[in-house]
């Protein structure tokens, strides 16, 4: 499914009045890079999901990234932990 990015930011927008979060899975937006809400992540409450290995067929590949504003990227590895990375994949 696939929304434009200015439903996704009304979404956020009403989402963050309400200290909430969106969530968006960007695991393929290699093939439409214009919708992509990467750009926007500095603003509080939202989290694009990236891939590499889904868009470029590389099967067995578990390897990702999260784009959010910097504070919840502290948090997130705070509690997290750096992300694990298998050794095919690298």
């Amino acid at each position: 499914l696939s929304l434009s990015p200015q439903r996704l930011l009304d979404w956020h927008a009403r989402l963050a009045q309400r200290g909430g979060w969106l969530v968006v899975d960007e695991a393929f937006m290699d093939v439409t890079p214009q919708l992509s809400l990467a750009s926007h992540t500095h603003q509080v409450g939202l989290i694009v999901l990236r891939s590499f290995g889904k868009f470029f067929g590389l099967a067995g590949v578990r390897l990702g990234f999260v784009l959010a504003e910097r504070k919840l990227l502290k948090l997130f590895a705070d509690q997290l932990g750096p992300w694990a990375v298998s050794g095919p994949t690298r």
